[in-house]
């Protein structure tokens, strides 16, 4: 008996470029589950700075143009200012565990359908 392998690809950040990139590779990825995550805010700036407004806008258009795949999973990035490094723009170890369970629980229902569990780590 013979198990259909399940992928999933994991992309953080992104760029207007970027949107576009993501969506041709979605187009073209069918068997493949793809979690983006949303831009973080940045706690260095102002709430009001025009960087913030921009990531909302992207973060609002990622969300809008990914609906479209089955496959594409947008994951929001926290808005706790406290998974944050003091500098405002990295998450903290703290954040970085928050992600990981927020990626956990997209993946775990896309991996227990399959009962295989193929991971390939990349560390780049």
């Amino acid at each position: 008996m013979k198990t259909s392998q399940k992928k999933v690809v994991i992309i953080c950040s992104g760029t207007k470029d970027g949107l576009r990139s993501l969506y041709e590779f979605a187009n073209h990825k069918s068997n493949t589950n793809v979690i983006v995550t949303c831009v973080p805010h940045r706690f260095d700036l102002q709430p009001s700075s025009c960087v913030n407004k921009e990531f909302e806008t992207f973060n609002k258009k990622l969300q809008k143009e990914m609906k479209t795949f089955s496959l594409v999973h947008v994951c929001s990035m926290s808005t706790n200012r406290n998974n944050f490094t003091m500098h405002g723009v990295r998450l903290n170890s703290q954040g970085k565990h928050w992600i990981a369970n927020k990626w956990a629980s997209i993946i775990t229902p896309i991996i227990s359908k399959s009962g295989v569990i193929y991971f390939t780590p990349f560390l780049g």
